[in-house]
């Protein structure tokens, strides 16, 4: 989801001054896109609980920040600045999604070195997708950029779609609470069982 230029960032807004946007349109898209991702923040929680399973919530919430950016494909720009504006809602709602998820669903040993691979993996994106507007770095061809990210996230959709649908048919349970007394779900660590962790 890194890994596009529909970001409000130095790339897009290269691209909209050239197309003689005015500054103030600029600023009021970030501004509009704060909101969206801090309402993000609140739909989150209420999402949650209808939905009552996280991952479902972070499918929901994909699959809204997909629906938003694909108008762009055939929009104006001004019409662009509002849709990624918007999308920041669905955007937002998904990386709470994908916290909890991880907090849940990762051993706590383990966390550091996922949380690292997934800051490493998005700065890479990142990276990536700057060094393609380096490459590509006609504002006439913008749009190739844009249809490129906009496949880049709904190949990402698709990848987690597949994947909730294999983690809800999965019997393997999906959370660890801490062994005191209550019941104990999940993988039990080899240093767990040797302090008697697990033991029936």
């Amino acid at each position: 989801l890194w890994m596009t230029v529909l970001d409000s960032g130095a790339l897009m807004t290269s691209y909209l001054q050239w197309r003689g946007v005015p500054t103030y349109y600029l600023g009021l898209g970030r501004s509009v896109g704060a909101v969206f991702g801090l309402l993000g923040t609140f739909l989150f929680p209420a999402l949650n609980h209808h939905a009552n399973s996280v991952p479902y919530t972070g499918l929901i919430s994909i699959w809204v920040f997909l629906a938003f950016l694909v108008p762009i494909m055939w929009s104006s720009d001004t019409a662009m600045l509002g849709f990624v504006a918007m999308s920041r809602l669905g955007l937002w709602t998904f990386d709470l999604a994908i916290t909890q998820i991880t907090q849940e669903n990762v051993l706590e040993e383990s966390r550091g070195l996922v949380g690292s691979f997934q800051t490493t993996a998005y700065q890479s994106f990142f990276l990536f997708i700057q060094i393609i507007g380096m490459i590509i770095s006609d504002p006439q061809d913008f749009r190739y950029l844009v249809n490129f990210s906009i496949g880049v996230v709904a190949f990402a959709t698709v990848i987690y779609t597949l994947w909730w649908k294999s983690f809800s048919n999965s019997s393997i349970p999906n959370r660890l609470e801490n062994a005191d007394g209550k019941e104990r779900e999940g993988l039990v660590t080899s240093k767990e069982k040797a302090n008697g962790y697990g033991a029936t």
